[in-house]
């Protein structure tokens, strides 16, 4: 029997001037860390936007922050999260996925998309040019502030 563990390690948080370390991690990392350096964040327009079809494409939002009582975990089985806030102050919850308890919304194949019931038990804070990487171990409960949260989500295809 074979099994595939794709990441040993918990999410990951940095600048955006150190993505280069990132890019063996994946073979699209450094196609999309390219685009969000070389690319004048602050004037793409809210949406998706595609860098490479359904391999790589990023949205791009501009939204109010929500209170962490709101704050829902995520999960992706199908994609990589990198996101970068471009402004505001953002705080995003994070846990193990195998720590998840119970769904309360199961896995939508469709939309990759899933929401754990728990209430995150970590909380990083993300400032202008920081990124997070979620990977698909990593319930992630993102837009937690009192700004509007401008930022970018790169969608990286496992």
């Amino acid at each position: 029997m074979l099994f595939l563990i794709w990441n040993l390690t918990p999410m990951i948080l940095d600048k955006l001037d150190n993505a280069k370390k990132y890019y063996p991690l994946h073979a699209h990392f450094q196609k999309a860390f390219e685009f969000l350096m070389n690319c004048d964040l602050e004037s793409l327009d809210t949406g998706r936007h595609n860098i490479e079809g359904d391999e790589i494409y990023c949205s791009v939002s501009k939204d109010h922050g929500r209170r962490k009582e709101e704050a829902k975990l995520e999960f992706h089985n199908k994609h990589i999260d990198i996101q970068l806030l471009i402004m505001g102050i953002e705080q995003i919850g994070w846990q193990s996925r195998f720590d998840c308890s119970h769904l309360e919304k199961s896995y939508d194949a469709g939309n990759d998309f899933g929401l754990c019931a728990n209430k995150p038990k970590n909380w990083v804070q993300l400032d202008p040019g920081m990124f997070a990487i979620f990977f698909p171990e990593d319930l992630h409960a993102p837009m937690v502030s009192n700004d509007i949260v401008h930022k970018l989500v790169v969608k990286v295809k496992i």
